[in-house]
């Protein structure tokens, strides 16, 4: 794991050094006993008490300060999502990119589903402006803009519930420490979230699905346009809770961490390198539009596990969790790990020693 998202071990290797502070702070009191009756016939009594408070709130600011050192993470990602400029129902898939082909698949299941939530999305723009003597300024956001910030969101806590699943499938922690939380359990997280309450609803309420299955998360299509299905679950260590916060965060308060999930789209657009539109998507550069969402996750570690040593294991997650969202979701990592500048020099060398040849062959044949 990239060291940038090992918080949690940063705080605790910070919490491990105040026992080094500690000595030394015995060690030291030796030095001042020894210094305090020179300094209070140099300087009488009022100099030595000023000088003892001052040194006093010295090491008090040193000590807060390496406390607190590291508890806190902070990460700001934008993902994007590929529309066709045509046809506003066509959400293009993009390939290699783990979110953009995961919005697609979402958005097409939804559309094929609810009649009425594709109509929100295809009339009219994201964001609608309005034209006033020659001048033109942002209005309302469309009513496209929620349903794609639902969508955008529900692969995030799609995202966090398997990687919930497999972490603590795949360790031997007392799985009694373990709450699963089911769909009924958070109906305030999942009415606020149209996509998240559609897809996980029992698939005997929905036509076009067979019996459902029992147990973790699964993903059934079902009927000839691909409905989806998928079982909700957060498996999160006992004592948690799931909240929406009056601005829309998703907030999942744990005994050692607290961890933020923040969603916004507004209808901006992203920019994606054009020869990617024109060989990976197959579409002509201007043709597709590209939107841009932007995640805030934040994370801040609670004292209770400092002084809980078994609580560590139980939130190795939260790291790897926040690497995987960088990885899968940001669009500028992706271009980056993929090394696109580089991609791009080949296609261009490509093109250029195709041209070349059909060149040579134009003039070979007259």
């Amino acid at each position: 794991m990239d060291s940038q998202f090992k918080f949690i071990q940063h705080a605790r290797d910070a919490r491990r050094q105040l026992s080094e502070l500690l000595a030394l702070v015995i060690a030291l009191s030796f030095a001042v006993n020894l210094l305090s009756s020179a300094v209070f016939d140099l300087w009488g009594i009022t100099g030595a008490l000023v000088s003892g408070i001052a040194i006093i709130a010295l090491c008090a600011a040193y000590f807060y300060f390496t406390r607190s050192r590291g508890r806190k993470y902070f990460l700001e990602i934008g993902a994007t999502f590929a529309v066709s400029a045509e046809d506003r129902a066509k959400i293009i898939r993009m390939p290699g990119y783990a979110f953009g082909k995961s919005f697609a698949n979402i958005a097409h299941a939804v559309f094929e589903e609810n009649e009425a939530l594709k109509s929100q999305w295809v009339n009219g723009d994201f964001v609608t402006y309005e034209h006033i003597k020659g001048i033109s300024w942002k209005s309302a956001p469309g009513p496209g803009v929620r349903l794609a910030r639902e969508i955008a969101e529900y692969i995030v806590i799609h995202m966090l519930g398997t990687h919930l699943t497999d972490y603590f499938a795949n360790s031997e922690l007392d799985r009694s420490r373990v709450h699963n939380y089911e769909r009924k359990e958070l109906p305030h997280v999942l009415l606020s979230n149209r996509v998240l309450d559609l897809i996980s609803r029992d698939v005997e309420d929905r036509p076009g699905f067979g019996p459902a299955e029992q147990g973790g998360w699964r993903l059934v299509y079902g009927g000839p346009g691909k409905r989806l299905y998928s079982h909700f679950r957060l498996s999160l260590p006992k004592g948690s809770s799931v909240t929406r916060e009056a601005s829309g965060d998703l907030l999942i308060d744990s005994p050692a961490i607290l961890l933020r999930i923040s969603t916004d789209f507004q209808g901006y657009g992203a920019a994606v390198p054009f020869d990617y539109c024109r060989y990976l998507l197959k579409s002509d550069p201007l043709s597709v539009k590209n939107y841009q969402v932007k995640f805030t996750i934040s994370a801040e570690v609670k004292d209770a596990i400092f002084r809980r040593r078994s609580l560590w294991a139980y939130y190795g997650w939260v790291e790897s969790f926040i690497e995987k969202i960088r990885n899968d979701v940001d669009y500028a990592e992706f271009f980056r790990r993929t090394n696109w500048e580089a991609s791009e020099l080949i296609i261009e060398a490509i093109e250029q020693m195709r041209k070349a040849n059909n060149d040579k062959e134009e003039k070979e044949a007259t």
